[in-house]
């Protein structure tokens, strides 16, 4: 810079030299020791003055080699400790930079000493309400799926992997890479007692080598899960809730998809079919809700989809066919792909939209229009079969908003029901019931009126004859 005197002879210049800026911190050493020094996580102070101008920023180094520019006069550091230490001394450099580009030639420097800091893990939290139901599932068939959050003071990165446990710390765990925060445990043999599993991970259902045991069927099982950093420092075991793990007792599965499960609805079709003589039969409510969440229904749809999986037969009924074709579209490709045979019957109310696209999947083209009116079916009207040998069945009592549908294209109609507006008898399409084959095997079957609403003739142990011990060759 220049300074300037005034004299009588005129203006006389003096050069003098920039002068470097000094930089200070709040400590130029901190001495902590054991358990006394600072986790990973470090926040810094500092400022500049330059006698002879201005400060116009700084920059900061951790090898006197590479700096990094700043205006900030603090900053939180994120100490990433040498794979295999648990404690490091941390230091740092700070030069001031005057207004002339001028660096600090002595940058302050502090020594923090820090200590590695143990990961922490906990089961991801799932909220619910009776009014928007979480699915975290209470009791399950043997295919189940976790997720999990984990963190480390010392940076994401300083997490090496996860240990998952089946109800016991003491056991051997299996061990999972920290590139993953989700499991689908898998039993092995679903049927016995009790079950080794296998284990796949991530969202793209990556299998894991090996196998973990101590699974427990038709029992309370928990499950652990414990981080592990580079380090080797360990969090604590984060803990499940309790899950009561069904064991599967056969190739039927009796979906009950009432919002209040309703026991009287599940009993006639497990009467019926144990009737027809079709035993090993398990049961699922998919819509059942306590406390604001699911009791049954699987975490997620591609676990539920693994569980329809399991077996060759769904029957399906529901009071709500939005709620019941949607979960179902979503969840049986799988089952359907490999062969799987399914029976629906659920009631569409008169408010449905009538081309609703979860009906694609189904033997259903369409529904119905009444035309500004509503069906009803008096009590004992029948529903005649478009097949021989099928039974004639007939309403148990007034059934208000039945809905009748188009068959898909090449689907066969098996039932037209007596239906009336009121203008009177309806004598437009009335089909209630239909068929979808492939490979010269019924697959479908689905009715738009609940069966046990056609009992009138008392003959629907013939119905099921014709359904499951016929069609679906049970």
């Amino acid at each position: 810079m220049y300074l300037l005197t005034a004299c009588t002879s005129g203006m006389v210049g003096e050069s003098h030299d920039n002068l470097p800026p000094e930089t200070y911190t709040v400590a130029k050493h901190i001495n902590r020791v054991g358990d006394q020094r600072f986790v990973s996580q470090v926040s810094i102070q500092w400022w500049g003055d330059d006698p002879d101008g201005a400060v116009s920023g700084y920059e900061f180094s951790i090898d006197q080699v590479n700096w990094t520019y700043t205006k900030k006069q603090d900053s939180v550091f994120l100490v990433n400790l040498p794979e295999g230490l648990d404690t490091f001394d941390f230091a740092i450099y700070i030069r001031a930079i005057d207004n002339y580009g001028l660096a600090d030639p002595s940058p302050a420097h502090v020594v923090y000493p820090v200590k590695n800091s143990p990961p922490h893990i906990a089961f991801s939290a799932v909220l619910g309400s009776p009014t928007e139901p979480a699915r975290q599932p209470r009791k399950s068939f043997p295919i189940i799926q976790y997720r999990w959050e984990v963190d480390d003071p010392d940076g994401y990165d300083n997490i090496d992997y996860v240990e998952f446990f089946i109800n016991d710390t003491t056991a051997k765990g299996m061990r999972i890479g920290s590139d993953y925060q989700s499991l689908t445990l898998e039993a092995i043999r679903p049927e016995e007692a009790t079950s080794p599993v296998r284990i796949y991970v991530g969202s793209t259902m990556v299998l894991l080598d090996g196998q973990l045991d101590g699974l427990r069927l038709d029992a309370m099982n928990k499950f652990y899960l414990r981080a592990t950093d580079k380090v080797g420092a360990q969090s604590g075991f984060a803990v499940s809730k309790a899950v009561y793990v069904k064991r599967k007792v056969g190739n039927v599965l009796l979906v009950n998809a009432y919002a209040n499960s309703i026991s009287e609805r599940e009993l006639f079709y497990l009467s019926h079919l144990q009737a027809v003589g079709i035993a090993g039969i398990d049961t699922m409510r998919v819509n059942e809700v306590e406390g604001g969440y699911y009791t049954q229904l699987a975490a997620d749809n591609a676990t539920q989809s693994l569980i329809f999986s399991l077996f060759d037969v769904l029957v399906w009924f529901g009071e709500d066919a939005g709620y019941t074709l949607t979960l179902a579209q979503r969840t049986t490709p799988g089952f359907i792909a490999q062969g799987g045979r399914m029976f629906v019957s659920v009631f569409f109310s008169s408010g449905i939209d009538p081309l609703s696209t979860y009906l694609e999947f189904t033997p259903i083209d369409s529904l119905v229009d009444p035309k500004g009116g509503v069906f009803f079916m008096d009590k004992n009207a029948a529903a005649s079969p478009s097949l021989a040998g099928w039974p004639t069945i007939s309403s148990s009592k007034i059934i208000t908003s039945p809905r009748p549908f188009y068959p898909s294209f090449g689907a066969q109609a098996l039932y037209a029901a007596q239906l009336k507006t009121p203008a009177g008898e309806w004598v437009g399409e009335s089909t209630i019931m239909a068929k979808t084959e492939a490979g010269g095997h019924t697959r479908f079957v689905i009715s738009s009126i609940e069966l046990h609403r056609l009992d009138g003739n008392g003959n629907m142990m013939e119905l099921f004859q014709k359904i499951f011990k016929e069609e679906f060759g049970l």
